[in-house]
């Protein structure tokens, strides 16, 4: 049921070619569907490509959060840290709100500002911020992800630099941001 689930997701519904409507490939994809039905129903195989590598086309920078502390320290919130990389117990729901709608591969700053939000709000609260005297930076790093493999990426991704894009701030229970108009050009 995986393996059909896997084929039916990473080839005939990304495929968008006329034999799916043949006489033979039509009935093919209907008894698929209809296997997907059964396998999401009663075992929770969940028919959905999201990480096929398709997926991460565009995806070239890493967004976190950091504050500056009572003593003038800049520390990461913890969230996505100093690498790059979403924390426990951030993964499940949270991550993919975060890398599959806040930061995609063209970012949208209404859903961008919605999402950092409820990650200052939230971790802000949980790591004992007073969030109307603390000023969050947003951190971007540029990555890569090419199409082919290359020797040591995840660690050249990891080194890179982060840049200061912008600030957040909350005052009586209302958040302001200074955010570039257009993330996706920088």
């Amino acid at each position: 049921m995986q393996l059909n689930s896997t084929i039916h997701y990473g080839l005939i519904y990304r495929l968008d070619f006329a034999a799916k409507n043949s006489p033979i490939a039509a009935p093919i994809a209907e008894a698929s569907n209809a296997l997907i039905m059964v396998s999401l129903t009663f075992l929770g195989i969940t028919p959905h490509a999201l990480y096929v590598h398709d997926h991460f086309v565009g995806y070239d920078h890493i967004l976190a959060i950091t504050y500056t502390d009572q003593n003038g320290t800049e520390r990461w919130l913890p969230f996505v840290n100093e690498q790059g990389r979403l924390l426990a117990p951030n993964w499940g729901r949270v991550h993919s709100m975060w890398a599959n709608i806040a930061v995609t591969p063209t970012i949208n700053n209404t859903r961008l500002q919605k999402f950092i939000m409820k990650v200052t709000a939230f971790w802000g609260n949980k790591t004992g911020l007073n969030l109307n005297n603390t000023v969050f930076h947003i951190q971007m790093k540029k990555i890569d992800a090419p199409s082919y493999w290359v020797h040591d990426q995840l660690h050249k991704n990891f080194a890179a630099p982060w840049t200061t894009i912008g600030t957040v701030k909350w005052k009586a229970n209302v958040i302001s941001f200074d955010l570039p108009e257009n993330i996706n050009s920088l």
